[in-house]
């Protein structure tokens, strides 16, 4: 997996994180290997004081990526803090070894890994604690942007995500939004495409997603994304999510914004853990001509 040079000092004493008091620093010196990735530098500084963690320093330099983060932590609910992260991948192909690994991600994403390209920049504010008990729980903010993004015959020359999370440790709720510029979808160019949604329990609550092409032909979607309740104590061949299109306009006509396609009724997206994929009976209708249906299944 890699082979490390590292050192550290700890000077640490308690019976659990609310007593825990000290400090513990590590160090990893060039030349080190994690997987492909080389690690030109490792360096950590932490303090513990009674249910606190203070981080003086978290630096890691590799050629796969740079993680910087600075601040503090309740390790108890009575001890929030905020600590600052930054994450830049100067290409996205680094990352390769870890994105087409099967245990890590479904089988769609790893069949694009050897074609991924592009970089990220991913800078925000952890809060709080990382109580689970903690009613507040542990918060996060983050704007993420992508450029000359690319992934098989999809990519964006410039991606924005958002993310305001409450309690990330037990299943987060708050906003996301996400920007694409410049946009090639399975080979078909958007111009732009906007996207927002809330966020409840780690899904999708109620999503918005907005398309333009650069004719000016656009499309609305509407929805949201639900699992069974006991979705994780089920077995990985019947764990299935469900995404329920509500609302899905289609507009060619920029002088008649009337005139399009429009969704019948709701229509039902299920998807499995094992990249199967089913969509029920999803009918448009045009408003001057005919319909258009579709449904049908997939596994990749």
């Amino acid at each position: 997996m890699g082979a490390y040079c590292a050192g550290g000092e700890a000077d640490l004493s308690g019976a659990d994180l609310a007593s825990l008091r000290g400090k513990l620093s590590s160090e990893v010196s060039a030349p080190s290997r994690f997987g492909e990735a080389k690690l030109f530098a490792g360096r950590t500084r932490l303090e513990f004081d009674s249910g606190h963690v203070q981080v003086n320093s978290f630096n890691i330099e590799s050629s796969a990526f740079g993680l910087n983060a600075s601040g503090g932590l309740g390790l108890i609910a009575s001890r929030r803090d905020s600590m600052q992260f930054a994450l830049i991948v100067d290409s996205l192909g680094g990352l390769r070894q870890w994105f087409a690994a099967e245990d890590t991600l479904p089988t769609l994403l790893a069949s694009v890994s050897d074609s991924l390209r592009g970089a990220l920049d991913v800078r925000g504010t952890l809060s709080g604690s990382i109580d689970t008990l903690d009613a507040a729980g542990l918060n996060v903010q983050l704007l993420a942007t992508g450029f000359s993004l690319m992934a098989g015959t999809s990519g964006a020359s410039r991606a924005a995500l958002t993310l305001d999370a409450q309690n990330i440790l037990r299943g987060a709720h708050g906003l996301a939004s996400i920007t694409m510029d410049s946009v090639m979808v399975g080979g078909i160019r958007v111009s732009t495409i906007a996207g927002r949604t809330t966020l409840k329990d780690g899904l999708a609550e109620r999503f918005a997603i907005n398309l333009r092409s650069a004719a000016d032909a656009t499309m609305t979607v509407t929805g949201a994304v639900t699992r069974a309740r006991n979705y994780v104590d089920l077995p990985i061949d019947a764990r299935e999510t469900f995404v329920l299109l509500d609302t899905l306009t289609v507009r060619v006509d920029s002088a008649n914004v009337n005139r399009g396609f429009n969704l019948v009724a709701p229509a039902r997206l299920t998807m499995g853990d094992k990249s199967a994929v089913q969509l029920d009976s999803l009918v448009l209708a045009h408003t001057d001509t005919g319909v258009l249906m579709l449904t049908g299944s997939m596994s990749m």
